[in-house]
């Protein structure tokens, strides 16, 4: 669709800009980076196509791009939201050429851009997750009803974002019987329409779902339809939005069966990978490193928490142990899915799944370890990071 609208007017920068974004989704990374590149020469402001390259090519010394990007940072009037695409840019850049020090200037005037334009307040997100143990801590277990069955068969993976999630659902997906739909908004939706009272989590509201069958019902059918969408004939599907992990709860009420991946790194590789990408929406935790290293270790509490209350349920798939002993480690992941092995699982990075996350570029290759340690070049820098986790 987006190429018929080009042969009606190719001179639409958003068009070509969202076409690139399409071919990014897909692997088709020379496409991608040609429609961004009409995207700068229709609008050179258009600063999404710069941060859009940056993530789907390698720099090397003397790229045009890399120059072009300075010199616009430097000559360009730039409103706050374009420059710090620019600046995650070039930080990218940076990174890849071995400018370790600019990387960092460039990431850190971006973060703190980013984090200026945000209402956020991480006291909020503390409150939060302190109101979902407290409920969970009092729900009645035993009311949860394990009777339910369903032709398609949920497997969710969460986790903090950049702990492997989009690696783990590539390896999921070439399997012949799962289609991959990627990170999927439902499951939030739900909470904030049905057991949120303003921004408070409703322990009343939570109690009323287990003692209501319809109820329970009724929200079950809610994420089934939107599950429709997607058309699939495959028997398993995956919803791989990372901060699914908060609602962990939840799952095991509307969905006692379904098969849940939980993804863990190296805590400072995790924070680090967070920090130095931009992310569309959400994550707003990210872009200040000790608000991130608060928000990682709210996540670290309420895992262990899970873990506690539902023990056996729960997979561990650590990114750094798939890296090292790949062919065991995945085969117990699809083990644990209850899947028959295919050898496909092996060759993940052949998926043609789209994928729509800021890993397009990494969950498409075979598997590599360079971003094993990727923080400790950085840790000089990381003084807020390293002192808070």
């Amino acid at each position: 669709m987006y190429s018929e609208a080009l042969n009606i007017n190719d001179k639409i920068p958003v068009t070509q800009y969202s076409l690139a974004l399409a071919y990014q989704g897909l692997g088709e990374f020379k496409l991608a980076i040609e429609h961004a590149q009409k995207t700068l020469i229709l609008d050179p402001k258009f600063t999404q196509a710069d941060l859009l390259i940056s993530q789907s090519a390698k720099y090397k010394h003397g790229n045009k791009h890399f120059d072009e990007m300075k010199l616009k940072l430097n000559n360009l009037e730039l409103n706050k939201s374009q420059k710090v695409n620019l600046l995650f840019a070039l930080a990218k850049a940076n990174e890849d050429l071995d400018q370790v020090k600019e990387s960092f200037t460039n990431l850190s005037q971006g973060n703190q851009i980013k984090r200026s334009l945000l209402k956020f307040d991480i006291n909020d997100e503390i409150r939060l997750f302190d109101q979902i143990k407290k409920v969970f801590s009092t729900v009645d277990r035993s009311k949860i009803s394990k009777s339910i069955s369903s032709n398609k068969k949920i497997i969710f993976i969460l986790g903090m974002p950049r702990s492997g999630t989009s690696l783990v659902e590539q390896i999921v997906t070439s399997h012949s019987d799962v289609f991959g739909a990627g990170e999927l908004p439902q499951l939030s939706r739900i909470v904030k329409e049905n057991l949120m009272i303003g921004n408070d989590f409703s322990g009343q509201k939570v109690n009323k779902l287990i003692d209501d069958e319809l109820l329970t019902d009724q929200l079950r059918k809610i994420y089934y339809d939107y599950l429709e969408r997607f058309n699939s004939n495959k028997n398993f599907i995956t919803d791989k939005a990372p901060l699914n992990f908060r609602w962990i709860g939840l799952i095991k009420i509307l969905f006692p069966h379904a098969k849940i991946i939980h993804c863990t790194r190296d805590p400072k590789d995790n924070c680090f990978s967070l920090y130095k990408n931009f992310f569309e929406g959400g994550l707003n935790f990210s872009y200040n490193q000790k608000e991130l290293a608060t928000y990682y270790k709210l996540y670290l509490n309420i895992m262990n928490f899970w873990l506690d209350l539902f023990p056996g349920d729960i997979y561990d798939a650590n990114y750094e142990k798939i890296i090292d002993n790949s062919q065991y480690e995945i085969k117990e992941l699809i083990k644990f899915c209850e899947l028959t092995w295919e050898d496909s699982c092996l060759h993940f990075h052949k998926n043609k799944t789209p994928i729509k996350t800021m890993s397009t570029a990494q969950a498409r290759q075979p598997i590599y370890k360079s971003s094993i340690n990727s923080h400790k070049k950085f840790s000089s820098f990381l003084e807020d990071l390293n002192n808070n986790i």
